[in-house]
């Protein structure tokens, strides 16, 4: 999935788009997917503190997509539980 089909789907879901951050900036309590020089993917949760926690790179927007859209949907998940 690119870039464009992951915000539809997160929208077709009701994911909060403050969640989320691709290519924008770094805003903590938020997942983090960054596109780098050498055409790379960073994924990472950026804590309220500014850590980046779980960096994961991905060698395609494709991967890194389906990556951030499953943490997503487990967030998702878990904060209907509560």
């Amino acid at each position: 999935m690119k870039v464009n089909d992951f915000i539809k789907s997160c929208d077709n879901n009701n994911i909060p788009r403050h969640w989320y951050a691709i290519n924008k900036g770094l805003f903590p309590d938020t997942y983090i997917l960054q596109q780098d020089y050498n055409s790379k993917w960073r994924f990472f949760y950026l804590d309220e503190k500014r850590n980046e926690l779980d960096v994961t790179y991905f060698d395609t927007e494709e991967e890194a997509c389906e990556h951030l859209y499953n943490k997503l949907l487990k967030e998702l998940q878990y904060k209907a539980k509560y």
